[in-house]
């Protein structure tokens, strides 16, 4: 198993929720008064534009317009399912996990030194629920290691699955 960049700490994500719901809502937002005659890039350079104030990251932002598509009927749309998404982040559900005893298999943690997700303080619980588990710190990562440090990430992962350990 590979865990990436997500610890066992309960997560004070009340703020993000409510961040995550306007953000939600912008996104809603962009797509819907966009003339059906505009091609894709015009789209995504006007919806960039539009959720400037609520995802001030322009990398998120730009990993997000990814997913904007043109429907079949000529209307823009994300390929998310953001309502989806909006009811997960309000049920709360990465903190309900609710683990009844070790597991014994094979386990690596990678996580960025960047991100607020794993920090040291936390292996030792982590250790305790995933006994066999090998954790790797990439320093300069923050959560989105896997893209950003993507040829670092791609070596640890890699020499993991391949070992005997």
């Amino acid at each position: 198993m590979v865990i990436v960049d997500i610890g066992l700490r309960k997560l004070n994500v009340e703020h993000e929720t409510s961040l995550s719901s306007v953000m939600i809502a912008k996104m809603e937002e962009s797509v819907q008064e966009l003339p059906s005659d505009i091609s894709l890039s015009e789209a995504r350079r006007r919806v960039d534009k539009y959720l400037r104030e609520v995802i001030p990251d322009t990398f998120i932002r730009g990993f997000f317009l990814l997913n904007l598509s043109k429907g079949t009927k000529g209307n823009f749309q994300w390929r998310y399912n953001l309502k989806a998404i909006s009811d997960s982040l309000k049920k709360d559900l990465l903190n309900d996990i609710k683990f009844t005893q070790p597991f014994y298999g094979k386990v690596l943690l990678v996580h960025g030194g960047k991100s607020h997700y794993v920090i040291q303080d936390d292996y030792p619980t982590i250790q305790k629920w995933f006994p066999n588990i090998k954790i790797k710190c990439i320093a300069e990562g923050n959560h989105y290691l896997h893209i950003l440090n993507q040829n670092e990430f791609l070596e640890i992962v890699t020499s993991f699955i391949n070992s005997d350990e």
